[in-house]
């Protein structure tokens, strides 16, 4: 399990230095984590098992729009391989 994580988390950094380093814009992080969820449970057949409560102040955040959806459906693919 940990070996997977360590493997994940050595991909994204991977990627992050091949080629031009990514610009990063501002993004709404609620609305951009609601977006990447809902695509991320359609995908993965589980729309009904997910349960995203994002009940924050708005948020705009500078960051690399690929790398915070891949950020959040690695950590999706791991609660769902993980969940009991």
């Amino acid at each position: 399990r940990l070996a997977q994580i360590v493997d994940d988390v050595l991909n994204i950094s991977r990627v992050q230095h091949e080629g031009q380093a990514p610009t990063p814009v501002l993004l709404d992080l609620s609305a951009t984590a609601r977006q990447v969820c809902a695509d991320w449970a359609q995908q993965a057949g589980c729309a009904g098992r997910l349960q995203l409560d994002l009940d924050v102040p708005p948020r705009q955040v500078a960051f690399e729009p690929d790398h915070l959806r891949r950020v959040l459906v690695n950590l999706l693919d791991n609660a769902l391989r993980y969940a009991s």
